[in-house]
């Protein structure tokens, strides 16, 4: 038992980390910033060129997201920085701190175009790679794989330096862990060993009145207050759910410089996995170990799916957070672990299949709508309205269902380069679906 214990607390801690910004340029910065490194000089009058190749559901989070302490957006400029001022150590923090000079650097490298940028056609799962090319024809490369700073082979003026280690695959899953484990691990776990969710929810709060306070991105929290000013003394939380969250949502979109707890390597979801928590924490009157434990066992669900899917997929990320955060919503209002379970069948058979279409402010929509739905779902489980076997992909096993939805992100994944054509807007220049073709008169 003190073995499993061990090995979900040190995954908890590994996937809670601070970031800054959106972590798919932040990622794209450290690689640059890692390169940029093993160079005897950085000034910016050697250099010649960066280089970027990069898979495609990176490629298309990094597209058109907003840089922290900057009014720009994108990847040239997120390479640009971690060439001119990135610690790759800083990791989700690269883009903490910035200075006025640093800025304008980067952005003066950018519009000489000393930043290239593809896409990968033939790497599918996450992968960065960058060149730096000296004027003085020195060149360092870094390869990023699987995980956002997961580094593969490090080479200098082509001599391979470092590579990683082969290692076994292992998830929680093939570890045989269930659903009940990680409730029976929420449950046991040495509060003070958790304390650092505490802090991971207190930053998110403070990040997300910021974010009320300083409206960003879309601003759609602004307008939801508007439409329900009432919205904070309302015995439905759902509506207070939604605007607090896509208040942190559109804030991290629209560059805000402050900092968030992400969760298995996201920000967003990182607010998602802990604003439904708190809302209905403060509604009930819990005490602070419940909303911690809650917030564990949200995070730890969360972690267990980015496992089976890989961090990156062409579905919205929100879908696998509401499946943990629904279960610790049950679970903090004293729920049984079938109602548990039912909470998790329950977000199966609603929003899965939202597709991710990169980093961008529309994500303050998803993130919003599924944290909503996770409470929801929390409350009809708890009153025996549950998903059956009978209801499309959910299956009366509910670690079936999680493999379940874990294999259609899987398959989903093969759309991220039509999404990129829209995203670029080709793809009805190369299949217009009819709408070229003129109308027939009457009918055949």
């Amino acid at each position: 038992m003190m073995q499993k214990q061990k090995l979900l607390l040190d995954l908890l801690k590994a996937e809670f980390k601070l970031a800054t910004g959106c972590t798919d340029p932040a990622a794209i910065a450290s690689a640059v910033a890692l390169a940029a490194e093993q160079l005897p000089s950085r000034d910016v009058q050697n250099l010649d060129k960066i280089e970027l190749e990069l898979s495609p559901n990176i490629f298309k989070n990094g597209y058109n997201v907003d840089i922290p302490g900057t009014t720009g957006k994108g990847i040239p400029l997120a390479a640009a920085l971690g060439y001119v001022m990135g610690q790759s150590k800083a990791g989700f923090e690269i883009f903490h701190g910035l200075t006025g000079e640093q800025v304008r650097l980067a952005e003066l490298t950018v519009a000489q175009q000393q930043v290239e940028v593809r896409e990968s056609r033939t790497d599918t799962e996450l992968t960065i790679k960058a060149r730096i090319t000296a004027k003085d024809g020195g060149t360092a490369e870094v390869t990023v794989r699987r995980d956002y700073l997961r580094v593969c082979r490090i080479a200098v003026d082509g001599q391979m330096i470092y590579t990683r280690p082969e290692e076994a695959d292992e998830t929680l899953l093939s570890l045989g862990y269930k659903l009940e484990d990680l409730v029976c691990f929420a449950e046991t776990v040495a509060l003070e060993d958790i304390d650092f969710v505490h802090e991971g929810i207190e930053t998110n709060k403070t990040f997300i009145l910021e974010g009320l306070r300083q409206p960003r991105g879309l601003k759609i929290s602004q307008a939801f207050a508007k439409l329900f000013p009432q919205y904070g003394a309302s015995e439905d939380l759902g509506m207070k759910i939604k605007i607090l969250t896509s208040a942190g949502v559109d804030a991290r979109m629209g560059g805000c410089p402050l900092p968030v707890m992400s969760s298995a390597g996201s920000g967003n979801l990182g607010l998602g996995a802990t604003v439904p928590l708190w809302v209905v924490s403060e509604q009930h009157g819990l005490p602070q170990e419940t909303l911690q434990r809650g917030a564990a066992l949200a995070n730890l669900i969360h972690i267990y799916m980015k496992q089976l899917t890989g961090r990156l997929t062409s579905s919205c990320g929100s879908i696998l957070v509401a499946m943990g955060t629904s279960p610790a919503i049950v679970w903090m209002l004293g729920g049984s672990l079938p109602q548990m379970a039912g909470a998790t069948k329950n977000i199966a058979a609603g929003p899965t299949g939202i597709i991710c279409d990169g980093a961008n402010y529309g994500c303050s929509f998803k993130v919003s709508s599924t944290a909503v739905e996770a409470y929801y779902s929390a409350l009809l489980a708890l009153q025996g309205a549950i998903a059956t076997s009978s209801d499309g992909i959910v299956s009366d096993d509910v670690d079936e269902t999680i493999r379940h939805v874990a294999g259609v992100f899987t398959e989903m994944n093969r759309l991220d380069p039509v999404v990129l054509q829209m995203i670029n807007g080709s793809f009805l220049k190369t299949k217009p679906y009819g709408l070229s073709v003129e109308p027939k008169e009457g009918i055949e």
